[in-house]
């Protein structure tokens, strides 16, 4: 799925910006449930690994372009709360996620196929499909393209309809009372709609690249080198801790614990101690039978051998525990969804993302000196928690200051006020803005390879060098966060 993302995402920042969001957002949705449906039915490990990829792929369109999608159709005044709700959804599906997981896959059930036995695992990955298609027939169904792209791209009279439509849902009035008769375009937007002509006459990655060259130039080279490294190094943080924490494999840390502790029932050890143990003795020592899931189908890779690709079955050796404590988790992110909420307001930006990523750092840190579940589930929370904070305050300050843009990311949009109006790091009126943004965005997925391949290579061999890295990448960024323009000075709506 990383790849995919990776794959993708300057493709769906040009699209969104050339032909229309919601057009992205209902064609990827739509994409992304078709390729879950049928990756539940692979019946080899490459052919799963191809449909996996293509469902990272096409959500990476829905993931970013949503906030602008949303953004746009809210007033500075209440961009605010729409943004702060929409992140809070974010942990919903943290929660939900788990959720699912534990009423699903420990079902002792089999549809028997000519090809294969269709088990609960694969139940589960169709099921974690549908919230992309019912949003897709919504979509469809009742929401209208943004005014603001329409006016953007110089279609007035669409945009009209657009807000008319708007006006008779929140009203329930007919189209004609709506007050507004004509809209004529801002000025500004000249440079914006020949780009977008520009765009749609001349091949895609030609465009791509005009979009992009820019940003390695003065005098932007700076600020997309700062917000870039940033999104690298949060985002191996965010996949550090999906991988440990809240993977639901025999792998998660709690799992480990609880593992550790049935074997190992008067011994105590730190973290990666129970690391260190549990590698020597292999990962075959299993958890008592009532604390198992079940017997599962799963997919294997055995390209090595002559019958490879093949299904086998396997214990699913994890503890109901793990679900829980991911519960927990979600929770507590989201609280700190609407904490960030309440501050943002009134401190400022860079320091909020410094703050919480430094801290975030000491967090892991902590993890190097527990020895229990208990101690390592609080520290889990706020180590979730604490980079959910700077998604939160990166994403409001974007959409509040910025009008115009394509992507969604953790830490690249602080703006400023210069002489004559706001700004952000990158030009906000300009047409490179979104590939700005989506290149960000890209680094980002990078961080998350980055992050799984030193993990699966290091956790069980040298525990205490993978928390340092992590620990030094973290408050690291921490430090760059304050090295962006400072939004200090009070901005009017755009």
């Amino acid at each position: 799925m990383v790849a995919g993302m990776v794959a993708s995402s300057p493709l769906w920042g040009y699209l969104a910006d050339t032909r229309g969001r919601r057009k992205v957002l209902i064609a990827t949705l739509l994409l992304d449930f078709l390729c879950a449906i049928a990756g539940s039915f692979a019946h080899t490990f490459w052919l799963f690994v191809v449909f996996r990829f293509f469902n990272g792929f096409f959500i990476c369109g829905p993931s970013a372009v949503v906030y602008v999608y949303l953004g746009e159709f809210h007033t500075a005044e209440h961009r605010t709360k729409a943004i702060m709700w929409a992140c809070i959804f974010i942990s919903i599906g943290i929660i939900s996620l788990p959720g699912l997981a534990w009423l699903v896959i420990p079902l002792k059930w089999n549809f028997d196929t000519p090809w294969f036995p269709y088990s609960s695992w694969r139940l589960f990955v169709a099921l974690c499909g549908v919230p992309s298609l019912v949003t897709c027939i919504i979509m469809a169904l009742f929401l209208p393209e943004s005014p603001k792209f329409y006016q953007a791209i110089g279609q007035d009279e669409e945009a009209l309809k657009a807000l008319r439509y708007i006006y008779t849902v929140n009203k329930g009035n007919s189209p004609d009372q709506y007050p507004v008769k004509a809209i004529m375009s801002d000025p500004s937007q000249e440079d914006v709609e020949g780009d977008v002509g520009t765009s749609r006459s001349s091949g895609v990655f030609i465009s791509i690249w005009n979009q992009t060259a820019p940003l390695f130039q003065a005098p932007h080279l700076r600020n997309t080198v700062i917000a870039c490294l940033i999104q690298l190094g949060h985002v191996c943080q965010v996949q550090s801790q999906t991988q440990v924490l809240v993977e639901h494999s025999q792998h998660n840390l709690f799992n480990r614990l609880a593992v550790f502790s049935s074997s190992h029932p008067n011994q105590t050890a730190t973290v990666c101690e129970i690391l260190s143990i549990l590698k020597k003795e292999g990962d075959d020592i299993l958890l008592p039978p009532e604390n198992l899931t079940s017997h599962v189908t799963v997919l294997t890779n055995r390209s090595s051998q002559p019958d490879s690709n093949v299904t086998s079955s396997c214990v699913v050796n994890i503890d109901p525990i793990v679900f829980q404590n991911t519960l927990v988790i979600g929770f507590t992110s989201a609280m700190a969804y609407l904490l960030v909420s309440q501050v943002v307001n009134h401190v400022n930006k860079n320091k909020i993302v410094a703050f919480a990523l430094a801290a975030s750092g000491l967090t892991i840190l902590g993890m190097y000196f527990v020895h229990t579940t208990a101690e390592v589930l609080p520290l889990s929370c706020v180590y979730v928690a604490l980079p959910g904070m700077c998604v939160q305050c990166a994403q409001w300050y974007r959409h509040r200051h910025i009008p115009y843009t394509s992507q969604v990311q953790t830490m690249n949009q602080i703006s400023y006020e210069g002489k004559h109006r706001p700004e952000s790091i990158w030009p906000s009126n300009s047409f490179f803005l979104a590939m700005a943004v989506c290149l960000s965005l890209m680094m980002g997925r990078l961080g998350t390879g980055a992050s799984s391949l030193m993990l699966g290579a290091l956790l069980e061999f040298n525990c205490a060098l993978v928390i340092f890295i992590l620990v030094g990448v973290v408050i690291g960024c921490g430090i760059l966060a304050l090295l962006l323009p400072s939004p200090e000075k009070k901005v009017t709506s755009l």
